[in-house]
């Protein structure tokens, strides 16, 4: 694998997580903020942007 596609598997991996977290933000929207079901998509919307993050630090290293 070269760079290069390592560059592009990074960034389309990061797109489908930010993919992923709008869709939870979209489920959200429809439940009661203080329904146990809110807090689980909450918990697993926060553990992708963490996600998220680190492929922006990778793809900043790796100069994209």
């Amino acid at each position: 694998m070269t760079i290069d596609e390592l560059k592009t598997h990074i960034f389309e991996m990061r797109n489908g997580l930010e993919e992923d977290q709008r869709n939870l933000a979209d489920e959200m929207e429809a439940l009661d903020p203080a329904a146990k079901d809110f807090a689980d998509l909450d918990f697993e919307y926060n553990f992708i942007s963490g996600q998220v993050a680190a492929f922006n630090y990778v793809l900043t290293k790796i100069g994209l």
